[in-house]
């Protein structure tokens, strides 16, 4: 744990209420706990986006293999054949996208799966065109209980719940760690840690666990940073390695590794203020160029009829129409966006009561009660701090206008709310300083019990959705 962060924060460093097991990081543990080994088992395989790719990058890279080959127009892999077998079961087809119907898939049918082994000597190849290319630092803890499966002679499906709970785990774990260390808006980046559509996520084997979390707990180091100025080694070291788990593998959020540069204004320009302050993004950056640069090109394969090169010459040529998509995009689709970033789970086909969507706002307002007065910040790093949000938003449009929308399209298409959850701490922090600008915290313990019950109906409420809408008992 990072030196500044050790001290006083057994009850929160001024989160001043005195309910230990009310505190930021006991809710933050418990409840994500709580809210995401269930779903190991209770979601039906492969029913969160891209997961039989992901699995089958997982497995590849279990075998010490990083980098995938093309067949046919493809990238993968030759796995054992029980994988692609397991994934065909399970959605009934190997095809990388297609159909997803919600069909019911009973816990027992599933369990029964239990007793298909692993033939090493029966492979073949097995395309997962979406995930092959993906930087593999971010399925490190699935990967590690992959080959513990392995070495113990686990099945394809238990091999899939070990890193489903691997990954689980590990991102409840570097959230509870972004939690103690960010400086305000801690209950704040508690309900958005664990909103249905985050929790979801932690629970399978999508690398989107550890984006969600490692970048959580980056935004927590820079924002302490921007707090006290200093930049330690500890800060940097772990600031490094948050970054590198997301940045080379989604750098439409690279703008927010400049969340600590504020930091320079208030503490002075220096050459060795500098130098931190750029340490960070240069390595992140530098990792992200060199496996995009080792990363063989005959290996990245654009969505079928994408025309990424006809695409950037569309908008070269015609910058204001595209513009003008991207304010239409964001006008007309804002619902959506908050929708799948708050949770729409299985393959955005399960949706969840309407109380889910309203909770969250309802506990941002008890947020603002919850926090400290004692906290500060100044106005003008909220308006950096928009700044770069609204970066990363424009570079996530931009990156599916590229790949996925066809050319000249007046709207952008393949974008989920679910790409917006890694920025979510930054507007934690912004809740968490107009809470202690507006006084509220004399009604911190109220606000507090309610904000923990809130956050275990949207669990429940995730639960109720997912049981009800595969049959999962019946």
């Amino acid at each position: 744990m990072l030196a500044a962060d050790r001290r006083g924060l057994r009850r929160g460093a001024g989160y001043g209420w005195d309910r230990w097991y009310f505190s930021p990081v006991m809710l933050c543990v418990v409840l994500g706990l709580l809210g995401a080994v269930p779903l190991v088992v209770i979601t039906p395989p492969f029913q969160v986006p891209d997961e039989a790719q992901h699995f089958a990058r997982i497995y590849q890279l279990s075998e010490f293999h990083l980098f995938g080959r093309v067949q046919d127009g493809a990238v993968g892999g030759d796995l054992p054949s029980a994988i692609p077998e397991l994934i065909e079961t399970f959605l009934g087809s190997r095809r990388n996208h297609g159909p997803r119907p919600v069909e019911a898939q009973g816990l027992g049918n599933t369990l029964s799966s239990y007793a298909l082994k692993i033939d090493l000597d029966r492979r073949e190849f097995l395309d997962f065109t979406s995930a092959a290319g993906n930087f593999p630092l971010p399925y490190f803890p699935s990967t590690v209980a992959v080959v513990a499966g392995r070495l113990a002679g686990v099945g394809p499906l238990g091999l899939l719940h070990l890193a489903r709970l691997a990954n689980a785990l590990a991102a409840i774990a570097v959230l509870a760690w972004a939690v103690r260390t960010m400086p305000t808006g801690r209950y704040t980046m508690v309900l958005f840690g664990l909103l249905p559509m985050a929790i979801y996520e932690y629970a399978s084997v999508a690398p989107d666990a550890m984006i969600i979390s490692w970048a959580f707990l980056f935004t927590a180091i820079a924002l302490r940073v921007r707090a006290d100025g200093v930049w330690t080694w500890r800060r940097q070291a772990v600031a490094a390695v948050a970054a590198v788990m997301f940045c080379p593998i989604k750098p439409v959020y690279a703008p927010i590794l400049l969340l600590a540069l504020p930091a320079l204004v208030t503490s002075g320009f220096t050459a060795r203020k500098v130098l931190a302050q750029l340490t960070v993004p240069a390595i992140a950056l530098a990792v992200t160029g060199l496996w995009l640069v080792v990363l063989s090109p005959s290996t990245v394969i654009g969505q079928q009829g994408a025309d990424v090169a006809g695409q950037v010459k569309y908008i070269t040529g015609h910058p204001m129409a595209y513009v003008q998509t991207l304010l239409i995009t964001l006008q007309n689709y804002s619902s959506y966006y908050y929708k799948t970033m708050v949770g729409v789970l299985g393959w955005l086909s399960v949706w969840l009561h309407w109380t889910g969507y309203l909770l969250p706002l309802i506990g941002l307002g008890f947020c603002l009660s919850a926090e400290p007065p004692r906290t500060s910040g100044r106005f003008w790093f909220l308006i950096w701090d928009g700044l770069l949000i609204a970066g990363c938003i424009v570079l996530v449009e931009t990156s599916l206008y590229l790949i996925w929308t066809p050319v000249g399209a007046d709207r952008i298409e393949g974008v989920q709310g679910r790409y917006f959850l890694p920025l979510l701490a930054v507007v934690a922090n912004a809740v968490g300083v107009l809470g202690a600008w507006a006084g509220l915290a004399r009604f911190e313990g109220a606000a507090v019990i309610a904000l923990a019950c809130i956050v275990l109906a949207e669990i429940v409420i995730a639960y109720f959705a997912v049981i009800s809408a595969f049959r999962v008992f019946g």
